[in-house]
């Protein structure tokens, strides 16, 4: 079952209508992929910015609905059939389009929001932080020249902070009016409410907000005036949930000779995440993005973990003695990720598979293996050939052990997700 919580129309609370035009009184980029080694001089790759909250890695385009493509010649004679001489409709704004049309009330403005690490047009996300920001406006179109006579624009910046070891988490909106002009200047206003949406019922709760009440307050011409709220959500259910969270924006007019006189722009797949309890040391849940790229990262220069981080780089890169692994599994760039397995019994089984004949060379020798016992690529999933075992000191065999372990649990990487490992000098 479906469950749709809406913070405008559920809870009194989540809704507002913004006034807008009251005469004069709103890093990105590819993971990183190490180059081909040098053969006995291992590649040095810088870690990715995965932990850092404001520095996302990862864009996903947004859906830019656009309802004025539909206004034909055709509908607009059959509107001017009907006495109606302009057509209203939604349309998103290019980056740069900022139009500054016939007696404008005020020059248009930029977004001017807080520096979020938004870029425009996508949304932008890391483990922890999802950040999306887009120009979205309406105008109106005279039906019997097809020429528009209005316009409004609102740029927006829209972020999630989410916690590995928190159920709950904060959507926070920015708005900037940027411009509007014509016969819809003075006479529109905007809901936007907020919805959260689960597969499971029941499991979106909103428990505080001062998002209607920040949008009310700006009562004034809007050309560069901002608005902003929070809204905060709690996940309950136990188990694995899944969430997606949406904008719809609801445009009015009371200009004469307009229909439909009310339009709506939806982002209804705007963000979305994954909440869970399952992971021993964090019962207590936490939420992550299910589509970020997680890296166990261990560095060659680390004397605590040093020969590990070097049979891994080895493994995944190759010697001039000898090549890589081929399968490329936990290869930044290499689109083949390892994928966690909670099973013990897989992890007995895939120790066994590689380290079952180890012969150490003296006290304090170890077996290595890679790809990891706890991966659903490890020896006895793979087989022969596609594994690689190393002679590591055992202290750092377990210290690179609590590393891997730290990192599940703090990234919460639970059955089935992937990552990789990165060496770093």
């Amino acid at each position: 079952m479906r469950s749709i919580h809406w913070a405008a129309i559920g809870l009194l609370l989540a809704s507002f209508v913004l006034l807008l035009g009251v005469a004069p009184a709103t890093e990105a980029g590819p993971s990183p992929t190490p180059a081909p080694p040098s053969p006995g001089r291992p590649h040095v790759t810088p870690p990715p910015p995965s932990s850092i909250a404001r520095r996302p890695l990862l864009t996903r385009p947004l859906r830019r609905t656009d309802t004025c493509q539909t206004i034909t010649a055709l509908r607009r004679q059959q509107a001017l059939a009907r006495g109606i001489k302009h057509t209203l409709c939604t349309r998103p704004v290019a980056p740069a389009h900022h139009p500054v049309r016939p007696a404008p009330r005020t020059a248009p403005a930029q977004f001017s929001g807080p520096d979020t690490g938004c870029v425009e047009g996508v949304t932008v996300f890391n483990r922890f932080y999802q950040c999306t920001q887009q120009t979205t406006g309406i105008i109106a179109i005279d039906n019997q020249s097809g020429a528009t006579v209005g316009e409004v624009d609102v740029d927006f910046a829209f972020w999630t902070t989410l916690a590995n070891n928190l159920r709950s988490w904060d959507e926070d909106v920015y708005l900037t009016v940027t411009n509007e002009w014509g016969i819809i200047a003075g006479n529109t206003s905007l809901g936007t409410p907020m919805q959260c949406n689960d597969a499971t019922a029941n499991d979106c709760f909103l428990t505080s907000t001062d998002y209607p009440l920040a949008f009310q307050q700006a009562l004034m011409d809007p050309i560069g005036t901002n608005w902003s709220g929070t809204v905060s959500w709690i996940s309950q259910d136990p188990g694995i949930t899944f969430q997606t969270i949406g904008l719809t924006f609801f445009w009015s007019t009371t200009a004469p000779d307009v229909s439909p006189n009310t339009v709506a722009y939806e982002l209804d797949s705007l963000e979305r995440q994954r909440c869970d309890n399952t992971l021993a040391n964090f019962k207590q849940g936490g939420c992550v993005n299910p589509d970020s790229l997680n890296y166990y990262i261990l560095s060659l220069s680390d004397p605590s973990v040093q020969a590990v981080a070097q049979h891994i780089y080895n493994a995944e890169y190759g010697t001039s003695a000898s090549p890589p692994l081929p399968d490329q599994f936990g290869v930044p760039g290499a689109n083949n990720p390892l994928t966690r397995d909670t099973n013990a019994t897989d992890i007995d089984a895939n120790r066994q598979a590689s380290c079952n004949n180890f012969v150490p060379n003296g006290p304090g020798d170890s077996c290595d293996e890679f790809p990891f016992a706890s991966t659903y690529q490890g020896a006895a999933f793979v087989g022969p050939g596609r594994f690689s075992t190393e002679h590591v000191p055992s202290d750092q065999n377990s210290q690179a052990g609590s590393e891997l372990i730290g990192f599940y649990l703090s990234q919460r990487i639970i059955d089935g997700d992937p990552f990789y490992a990165l060496i770093v000098s």
